[in-house]
């Protein structure tokens, strides 16, 4: 194999962990997780409540730290803007203002990420079928979880 072929060969990783662990006191969230995800693929963390999705996915992007092991995102660390700024994380809900409206949480959010076009906006909007002028509070779980994505 010449070495222009083996380039063609080689994948590269999305998400990698290596003995990730996140524990606080005696209780251990994540333990020791090995993880491998090639760019291009889709998964899911599934698992009960407690299982440490929410936690795997909060140290890949450095909201946590891990109390062992390492994990890295797209080649690189969760805390670097460069990598957040190609990353999307969407909580399990979203804690706004009650008075603050879809349309209101896309300008605030909209702030910090380059600027979309307007018409992709309305689009899902529409797609979604969502009432942005809806406060957010008024919204059901999964409208609220929209809004997030939009």
């Amino acid at each position: 194999m010449t070495a222009s072929t083996t380039s063609f060969l080689k994948v590269t990783t999305a998400i990698e962990t290596r003995d990730l662990t996140k524990q606080w006191g005696d209780f251990r969230a994540v333990d020791e997780l090995d993880l491998e995800v090639p760019e291009g693929e889709c998964y899911a963390f599934l698992g009960r409540n407690g299982s440490g999705k929410s936690t795997t996915a909060r140290m890949l992007l450095d909201f946590i730290r891990p109390t062992g092991g390492s994990a890295s995102v797209l080649g690189g660390h969760g805390s670097d803007p460069a990598i957040r700024a190609r990353v999307g994380y969407l909580p399990g809900d979203l804690n706004m203002p009650r008075s603050m409206t879809g349309n209101d949480a896309f300008d605030y959010f909209g702030q910090f990420r380059p600027a979309k076009n307007a018409s992709e906006r309305a689009s899902l909007i529409d797609r979604f079928g969502l009432d942005p002028k809806r406060p957010v509070h008024e919204l059901s779980t999964g409208n609220r979880r929209k809004v997030g994505l939009i």
